[in-house]
């Protein structure tokens, strides 16, 4: 898929989840599928503001399982926008609790990578997300051309 198609898609989601969060304001999942796809569109005010607004609706501390999600959601967003310091502060308290991962599936985001943290060895996950960052097509640059 062209970068064009990808924003064409992502306009599409975007068009589509704005009325369903004017509907569902306080639902977490629309709050996050927007930020993404405005996030994708190259819009980084609106989609930091709606990852945060989504982690507001569903704290991890509320809930335990679904609400890291959220937050992986901001680190990936943060990612895409080469906030990498931030997000990387982020995985790392993640990739210490038990969480199911929204990226990843339902597999506990610590199970392969909880002692690589503890020892101080570089985290994978948080290594991919910067690889992304850095040498992906859809870094900042490429998100606003």
């Amino acid at each position: 898929m062209t970068l064009r198609a990808q924003k064409v898609t992502a306009e599409q989601a975007r068009n589509t989840l704005g009325p369903l969060c004017n509907r569902q304001p306080d639902n977490s999942n629309f709050a996050g599928w927007l930020a993404l796809a405005n996030a994708m569109i190259g819009d980084k005010e609106t989609a930091l503001k709606e990852a945060k607004r989504a982690i507001r609706f569903l704290p991890s501390a509320k809930d335990a399982v679904d609400g890291p999600g959220l937050e992986e959601n901001m680190a990936l967003i943060q990612t895409l926008f080469g906030q990498n310091d931030r997000a990387i502060s982020t995985l790392r308290r993640l990739l210490q609790t038990p969480s199911q991962s929204q990226l990843y599936g339902p597999m506990p985001l610590t199970w392969p990578f909880s002692g690589l943290i503890r020892f101080g060895t570089p985290c994978v996950l948080i290594q991919l997300f910067v690889n992304f960052a850095t040498k992906s097509s859809y870094r900042t640059n490429a998100l606003t051309q």
